[in-house]
C-alpha cells in the first residue's frame, strides 16, 4: 500500500513531517503540494499513477471541492486507487497500521477519524 499525501500550500508537508515525528520514517508515502497556484502536482500524480500502477494507492486530498481533488477524480476514471478527501492526523494514523484495507474499513476509519474532531468546551461540561 502507499499513501500519497496532497494539499495546498505547506499542509500536506506539515502532516507528514507529524507523521514522521510520531511514526518514524516510511518508505511508503509521498507527498505532494500544491504551492503558488502552479500545476506541478499534476505531474506528480500522474507519475505515481505510472510509476505504482500495479500497486494499492490512496491519495488524501485537504479540500474535497480543490483542485488537487478534482483532478484526481478524473484520474479514477482510468485508473484504480481509494481517494479520501478532509483527511486528518487520526484518520492517517490508524491507516498506516491497518494491515488490509478494504472498503467496509475504510468507511469505519473514516467514521472514527471524524470523532476527533470536537469543540472541547463542550466536553469540559461532561467532566
Amino acid at each position: 500500500m502507499r499513501y500519497i499525501i496532497t494539499g495546498h500550500g505547506y499542509y500536506p508537508k506539515g502532516i507528514v513531517n507529524t507523521l514522521t515525528f510520531l511514526v518514524g520514517k516510511r518508505d511508503d508515502i509521498d507527498v505532494i503540494a500544491e504551492e503558488d497556484g502552479n500545476n506541478g502536482y499534476k505531474e506528480e500524480i500522474d507519475r505515481i499513477l505510472n510509476e505504482y500502477k500495479d500497486d494499492d494507492l490512496i491519495f488524501f486530498t485537504d479540500i474535497k471541492e480543490g483542485s488537487i481533488n478534482q483532478y484526481l477524480m478524473k484520474k479514477l476514471k482510468d485508473h484504480s486507487f481509494w481517494l479520501i478527501t478532509g483527511y486528518n492526523i487520526a484518520l492517517l494514523l490508524e491507516l498506516l497500521f491497518t494491515p488490509e484495507v478494504t472498503k467496509e474499513s475504510l468507511n469505519e476509519t473514516i467514521a472514527e477519524a471524524r470523532k476527533q474532531m470536537v469543540y472541547v468546551k463542550d466536553l469540559l461540561s461532561e467532566i
